[in-house]
């Protein structure tokens, strides 16, 4: 190869070079993205399934719910009641606020990690609410926006909660 075969090549070496880093670029700005979307899934993640959360839901589901219609706080000596009713709202209520924040207030993307979180915990989501909404009412009577995120996301999920999957059956 003479030098001015070589002079030739080199601008569009040079070209196709930069065209390269492009792709490359944009490939690793998606890893990076998708990467994200996976920190930001089992972040999520590990807050709903954390173990004081998790003993809340239960204690809201077998020792409220028989109750919801009653003012079980007045009768709850050592607070344990009122303790996993307030856990519950304040978890699920950061959960709705994180899904307004990421610009889907009132509804369930079809995609992404709130697709996932709507598939699995949007019976949870209404059943706890639902067994609460006396608690809310009080709650609400001092503060009016008291849980509006929890309850934002119970609406949402409220059409979703009867679709969770049956993984065992095809």
């Amino acid at each position: 190869m003479t030098l001015k075969e070589l002079d030739e090549w080199l601008p569009r070496l040079y070209y196709m070079a930069q065209v390269l880093l492009l792709f490359v670029a944009i490939l690793a700005a998606f890893a990076a993205y998708t990467q994200f979307r996976t920190f930001k899934l089992f972040e999520i993640l590990k807050f709903i399934e954390a173990p004081n959360f998790r003993k809340a839901r239960r204690i809201v589901i077998r020792e409220i719910e028989p109750k919801k219609d009653q003012e079980w706080w007045s009768e709850d000596k050592d607070g344990h009641l009122e303790e996993a009713a307030s856990t519950v709202c304040a978890f699920y209520d950061v959960i709705g606020r994180l899904m307004q924040y990421d610009g889907t207030p009132g509804r369930f993307p079809a995609r992404g990690q709130w697709a996932f979180f709507r598939e699995h915990w949007a019976a949870s989501i209404v059943r706890t609410h639902d067994a609460l909404l006396s608690f809310l009412r009080l709650r609400r009577s001092v503060a009016p926006k008291a849980y509006a995120g929890f309850t934002q996301l119970a609406e949402a999920a409220r059409p979703h909660a009867g679709l969770v999957k049956d993984r065992t059956s095809n």
